[in-house]
């Protein structure tokens, strides 16, 4: 099985959870439309600018530059530290869900743990 075959299944398989409420194919329209997308051989990962304050986002949710100040990675498979490669520019924060909650870590900081996991 290649490697972007197995990124592709790990992404599939977080949306068939019970707690599913949308489809890959869902969140995936949304965040071309209002985030970032990237899918490479080894990486699948939807993000996009918002602001930190926030307690829940939704994929269709979109708000002016000058509000945001996190990255929230809505969804990520596979190399998570190619993300770093593709980010336009870094904002203070990182942000994403885990266990039905937001997780918020400065945005260096989470850049480098996630860099030195890669090494190891």
């Amino acid at each position: 099985m290649s490697a972007n075959t197995v990124v592709l299944q790990q992404a599939l398989a977080l949306y068939t959870r019970d707690d599913s409420t949308r489809t890959f194919e869902e969140d995936l329209a949304a965040f071309i439309h209002t985030g970032r997308v990237y899918i490479t051989p080894t990486c699948i990962l939807l993000a996009k600018a918002v602001p930190s304050a926030r307690e829940y986002h939704e994929p269709w949710d979109t708000w002016d530059a000058h509000e945001c100040d996190a990255w929230l990675v809505w969804l990520a498979a596979g190399d998570l530290a190619e993300f770093f490669q593709y980010v336009p520019y870094p904002l203070p924060w990182l942000v994403w869900a885990r266990r039905g909650r937001l997780r918020k870590w400065p945005y260096e900081l989470a850049r480098g743990h996630i860099l030195q996991e890669q090494k190891t």
